[in-house]
C-alpha cells in the first residue's frame, strides 16, 4: 500500500475503533486537579471524578487540514502529492480548493469561487480543482484557529476521473521551432481549403501533420491537423482532410502536433505554444484524457526543434477529489462532542464548573451504549452539603459535584446509597436523600485513553452549551 492510500487506510481505522471500542468523551473534576502529569494515578483520578460522559458517533469526528484562507498577492505551491501545507485554500464561502497550477510561482490575485466537476481557470493563471463545501454547522464543529475538516462532496468523489493530465511544464531543449504560424484566416475556398497569414512558410507541406488550434471566431475551440500546406503567387494555404467550418474571423494556431503515448492512457488532446524566440514555452489541455500513469511526449517537427524535456502534472490514481484526505495530507483527526444543556438530565439542571475533560473507553454502563451516561446519583435533600466534599451513607460513600438547599448529585460512589436515608459530609452536616436518578456507570469502569486539564474551568450552564475538541496527531515523528 502507498503512503497517500495509506492515510485514509488509518483514518478510517481509526474512525472504525472509535464505533467498534464503544468510546465517550467524559467530564470530570469540580475542582482543579492538582495531578498534572499523565501517569497512573492521574489516571485512575480522572476515572475516579467523571461527572458525565457522552458516546462519540461517527458525526463527531472529521480529518483536519491546515486553514488556509485565501489571501490576495499570495503565492501558492502547486499540488504535487507532496507533504507541504501551501496548495489548499478556503474562500469567504467556505469553499475548499487545491491548487493544480500557481502560474509559473506567481502571486494569486483571484480568489476562487466556483464549484463545480472541472478544473477551474482564473484569469491570474492559477488553476484550482474545487473539492468540497463546508457548512456552517461543520466549520463550527470542528475548525479551529489553525484547522478546518475535511467533510468530502459525494458527488466530486463520484465524478472524479483517473489519471488525467492536468498541465505539463517544459523543462529543458526547447529552442529552434522556426516552423509556426499564427494570425487569421484570410479566405475560405471550401471546408478542407483555406488561405492564411502570408507570414507562414512557402515550403511545401511544411505544417504537414501539425496542429491548427482556433482560438478565436467562427470555429473556435476547434483542434485538428493540417494535412498539406503549399504557397504560390496567390498566397500560402492549408488543407484538411475533411471539413472543418472556419471563416475570415477565425483566429489559428499552427504549431507542432502534441502526441502523448501511454501503456494505459487515452484522450489526451493539447497544442504546443512557440514563443518569440522560437522556444516551445507552453503545452495546453484541451482534454486532460484518464489513466495515464507514464506518460511520454512526441512532437510533429518536420525537422525543427530539438529534443524536449517536460513534466506531467497528473491527477492522483483515481482522480482529483477521489480521497481528500489523501490529497491533501491529512496527519490529524479531531473528535469534537457537543454537550448540550442538561442532555436529557443527565447533568445538573444549575450552573457547575468542570476541570477535565477525557475520552473514555468502553465503559461498563447499565444499557450496552447508551448515549449519554451518568458517574454519580442525583437526589432530593432537605439541606445544603458541601460541593467537593466525602459524603456517607449506611452502605455507600461518594464526593459531592453539585448541591442546593434542595438538591445533590454525587459521583465516584462506592456502594449503594438507599431512599430516605441520612448522609453526612466532611464536615458533619446531615441530610436525608430521596434518590431521582441513580448511576448510569460503573465506577472506574472503562480506560482513560487521554484528558485534558482546563486550567482556567469550564463553566455549564443548562442554557448553554459546550463543545469538547480533542485533537489527535497522527503524523510520524521519525
Amino acid at each position: 500500500m502507498d503512503s497517500i492510500s495509506y492515510i485514509k487506510y488509518t483514518f478510517n481505522n481509526i474512525n472504525t475503533d472509535i464505533l467498534a471500542e464503544n468510546m465517550y468523551v467524559g467530564l470530570g473534576d469540580v475542582t482543579l486537579p492538582t495531578d498534572i502529569t499523565f501517569d497512573d494515578t492521574a489516571y485512575r483520578n480522572t476515572k475516579r471524578n467523571l461527572i458525565f460522559a457522552k458516546k462519540i458517533l461517527t458525526t463527531d469526528t472529521a480529518a483536519l487540514i491546515s486553514k488556509n484562507s485565501w489571501v490576495a498577492n499570495t503565492t501558492y505551491d502547486r499540488y504535487d502529492n507532496i507533504s507541504n501545507n501551501n496548495f489548499h485554500v478556503i474562500n469567504q464561502n467556505r469553499d475548499v480548493y487545491k491548487c493544480i497550477y500557481n502560474s509559473a510561482s506567481t502571486p494569486s490575485t483571484i480568489e476562487p469561487i466556483t464549484r463545480g466537476n472541472s478544473l477551474i481557470e482564473e484569469s491570474d493563471g492559477y488553476i484550482w480543482k474545487y473539492m468540497f463545501t463546508l457548512t456552517e454547522a461543520e466549520f463550527n464543529k470542528f475548525s479551529t484557529t489553525d484547522f478546518i475538516p475535511i467533510i468530502e462532496d459525494n458527488d466530486i468523489v463520484g465524478n472524479s476521473v483517473s489519471g488525467t493530465i492536468d498541465f505539463v511544464t517544459i523543462d529543458e531543449g526547447n529552442t529552434n521551432f522556426s516552423l509556426y504560424n499564427t494570425g487569421t484566416v484570410q479566405q475560405k475556398l471550401s471546408t478542407q481549403v483555406y488561405k492564411i497569414e502570408d507570414t507562414a512558410s512557402s515550403i511545401t507541406n511544411a505544417y504537414q501533420n501539425f496542429n491548427v488550434y482556433i482560438n478565436n471566431g467562427t470555429g473556435v475551440g476547434t483542434l485538428t491537423n493540417v494535412s498539406t500546406s503549399y504557397a504560390n503567387s496567390t498566397g500560402k494555404y492549408i488543407t484538411f482532410s475533411s471539413g472543418v467550418s472556419l471563416n475570415v474571423d477565425s483566429e489559428y494556431i499552427i504549431s507542432p502536433k502534441v502526441e502523448i503515448s501511454d501503456r494505459r492512457g487515452t484522450g489526451f488532446e493539447g497544442y504546443s505554444v512557440i514563443g518569440e524566440n522560437e522556444e516551445l514555452s507552453q503545452i495546453i489541455v484541451i482534454d486532460p484524457g484518464s489513466d495515464y500513469i507514464k506518460p511520454e511526449l512526441s512532437l510533429t517537427t518536420n525537422g525543427t526543434g530539438g529534443d524536449v524535456e517536460v513534466t506531467f502534472l497528473l491527477s492522483p490514481e483515481l482522480g482529483h477529489g477521489s480521497d481528500a484526505i489523501s490529497e491533501l495530507n491529512a496527519k490529524k483527526l479531531m473528535i469534537s462532542s457537543n454537550f448540550l444543556l442538561n442532555e436529557h438530565q443527565t447533568l445538573p439542571n444549575n450552573s457547575f464548573t468542570f476541570y477535565r475533560s477525557s475520552l473514555l473507553n468502553n465503559p461498563n454502563t447499565n444499557s450496552p451504549g447508551q448515549n449519554t451516561i451518568s458517574y454519580g446519583i442525583s437526589a432530593d435533600i432537605t439541606t445544603t452539603m458541601a460541593v467537593g466534599s466525602l459524603v456517607t451513607g449506611a452502605n455507600a460513600s461518594g464526593m459531592i459535584y453539585y448541591s442546593n438547599s434542595t438538591h445533590v448529585k454525587i459521583n465516584d460512589v462506592i456502594g449503594d446509597f438507599a431512599n430516605g436515608e441520612v448522609i453526612s459530609d466532611a464536615n458533619s452536616v446531615t441530610g436525608t436523600i430521596n434518590i431521582i436518578k441513580n448511576k448510569d456507570a460503573e465506577t472506574l469502569s472503562g480506560s482513560i485513553l487521554y484528558y485534558s486539564t482546563h486550567t482556567n474551568g469550564v463553566e455549564h450552564d443548562q442554557n448553554v452549551s459546550e463543545d469538547i475538541k480533542f485533537i489527535l496527531n497522527l503524523e510520524s515523528n521519525t
